[in-house]
């Protein structure tokens, strides 16, 4: 999973195609019923953004440095490893 991820991150691939490659992996080599609950963070300083995907894992909080608020962002996805790569959503 790691060479996946850095791999990919390397060669500038996007946070959904690096998850679909992962969750394709995942779903390949674990056993039925063992999956990975995960979340993934893409920073962009250069759009001043970030976009997050949660997946089977309690709520992620997002402190607003700005505002002083904590936002929560509810895990919307499957963990990876639990559905095939044409049913994946990110």
């Amino acid at each position: 999973v790691s060479e996946i991820f850095y791999g990919m991150a390397q060669k500038g691939f996007s946070l959904q195609d690096i998850l679909r490659e992962i969750n394709k992996k995942l779903k390949r080599i674990l056993p039925v019923g063992v999956f990975c609950c995960a979340s993934m963070v893409d920073l962009s300083f250069r759009k001043h953004s970030a976009e997050v995907w949660v997946g089977g894992i309690p709520d992620v909080l997002v402190y607003r440095k700005k505002t002083r608020e904590l936002e929560n962002l509810k895990s919307s996805h499957l963990p990876l490893g639990v559905v095939d790569s044409d049913r994946f959503n990110t």
